[in-house]
């Protein structure tokens, strides 16, 4: 019975085998690459923020892997990848819809890193008014949704990056000497 499977079906599982092995070397060619990005960003700057930004890299890179596998395997099967990309393009416009403040503070976390506005340890103060009040304090922690601020009564106050992003910010922490200003 399990022979006759085989025999009836030994294309089909060659050619998921390859598939899944050709999965598993890529995925640990991508923790290669990401653990060789983590060396050379560590070797040549002690600013660290971009390294919160790895995992979700390797998790796009991997999803992407996984997606070309499974698109590749239907169409060797004679089913149209067209509609089924055509299924995911209409997923991510009502998903995009649906989550437009997460992709609003996952795009302002590229322009602080791109605008290196400031880092973890660095005075801010951000003129967005939150309860009233503009934000100051010590920042320390970045990531892809906020940026944590400590306050100067101690509290920690935990800003959307799409406010950060939106706002005018203020490091007091990079200062120059001149008084020409």
């Amino acid at each position: 019975m399990i022979l006759d499977f085989i025999s009836k079906y030994n294309n089909e599982i060659i050619e998921l085998v390859f598939a899944i092995v050709g999965v598993f070397v890529l995925f640990k060619l991508i923790n290669i690459f990401e653990e060789n990005i983590k060396t050379k960003i560590l070797l040549k700057q002690s600013d660290t923020t971009i390294l919160g930004f790895m995992p979700l890299i390797d998790k796009l890179l991997k999803i992407t892997v996984i997606f070309l596998a499974v698109a590749t395997i239907l169409q060797n099967h004679g089913y149209s990848i067209t509609s089924f990309i055509a299924g995911f393009g209409i997923t991510g416009l009502a998903v995009g819809f649906g989550a437009k403040e997460t992709i609003s503070n996952v795009f302002g976390s590229f322009s602080i890193l791109a605008d290196k506005a400031y880092k973890i340890g660095d005075y801010i103060v951000i003129n967005q008014a939150i309860q009233d009040k503009s934000v100051e304090g010590i920042v320390e922690d970045i990531n892809l949704r906020s940026t944590k601020i400590r306050c100067s009564d101690g509290g920690l106050l935990i800003v959307p990056n799409n406010i950060v992003a939106n706002g005018v910010v203020k490091n007091t922490s990079q200062k120059t000497n001149s008084n020409e200003y």
